[in-house]
């Protein structure tokens, strides 16, 4: 019988080198390597859906992601100046100048005018600006015996402002000497934004009702990461070939004689534990060489 020459550890060193494996072992072989197929066609399956519901994840994250930089852009949008013109700022629904603020509307005017400070000193600027458009004639001084007097009149102070007026508010923005062309620039887009500023608002908060409405529903809308992750429960659940194929090496397994197992199972013993020495080997081996090569890197 095969089983008396397998006992023999000479003999079976010959016969397994030379592959001349008997019946029962063969067919034990043949079930591990089913069983060893079967779970690798396991793994990758499972690693394969993990993959997907990462990817989704992502996906959905990324998609997230967008729609809330959309929301974003739309506020920065409309929050961010549309013009400057010396430190005023114009908006699409107000103006701010030197921390007033006025709300723009279409009945908003804006015009470049000069204005004129009579009998102002150069040294009493403020003053002037106080009295513009106010004093119409020279009014007499008296001197001190109550005589009346007429004051020395100072020479005209006159500058540009651009004045911008609605309804409800007044305002003059300074204008610096040489700077007429970029003031009535400003006027222009300012009597522009002013039309606008009705449908620029509405528009504003429209988009942000359907921005905000996007960005939810895209969070929400996780279908495909519950598809990838059902996909995965259901691969994960799917092990039936494998506990086939153990059913399978089990029953080979109690079909094998047991003088034949035990040699059997202890040759595939020594093989495992040869591979483990020998990875071990190679790796001190690769450990030295790295050693001694920085141990002469030092010494030169």
């Amino acid at each position: 019988m095969a089983v008396a020459h397998f006992v023999s550890s000479g003999q079976e060193r010959t016969e397994m080198s030379k592959k001349n494996i008997p019946a029962e072992i063969a067919r034990l072989e043949d079930a591990r390597k089913a069983l060893a197929d079967a779970k690798r066609t396991y793994n990758a399956r499972v690693k394969s859906g993990e993959k997907a519901v990462k990817s989704a994840q992502k996906a959905h994250d990324k998609a997230v992601e967008n729609a809330r930089r959309q929301l974003q852009d739309e506020n920065a949008r409309y929050t961010s100046p549309i013009a400057r013109f010396d430190s005023a700022s114009l908006f699409r629904d107000h103006l701010d100048y030197q921390g007033l603020t006025i709300p723009l509307e279409p009945a908003l005017t804006a015009e470049v005018i000069e204005t004129v400070n009579k009998y102002a000193s150069g040294s009493d600027v403020g003053a002037a600006d106080a009295l513009n458009d106010s004093i119409d004639t020279a009014t007499p001084a008296l001197s001190r015996d109550g005589a009346a007097q007429d004051c020395v009149a100072q020479p005209a102070l006159t500058k540009k402002v651009l004045r911008v007026m609605t309804p409800t508010n007044s305002i003059d923005l300074d204008i610096t000497e040489g700077h007429d062309k970029q003031a009535q620039n400003f006027a222009h887009k300012l009597l522009i934004a002013a039309q606008d500023a009705p449908q620029a608002v509405e528009q504003h908060k429209n988009n942000i009702v359907v921005l905000k409405h996007a960005l939810q529903e895209t969070i929400e809308n996780t279908h495909s990461i519950d598809q990838a992750k059902a996909a995965l429960d259901a691969d994960r659940k799917a092990t039936g070939p494998i506990q086939m194929m153990q059913l399978q090496l089990q029953q080979v397994r109690e079909q094998t004689p047991q003088d034949m197992l035990k040699s059997y199972d202890h040759h595939k013993t020594k093989k495992k534990i040869l591979g483990w020495l020998t990875a071990i080997v190679v790796i001190a081996v690769i450990i030295a060489v790295i050693v001694l090569w920085i141990m002469s890197r030092f010494r030169n």
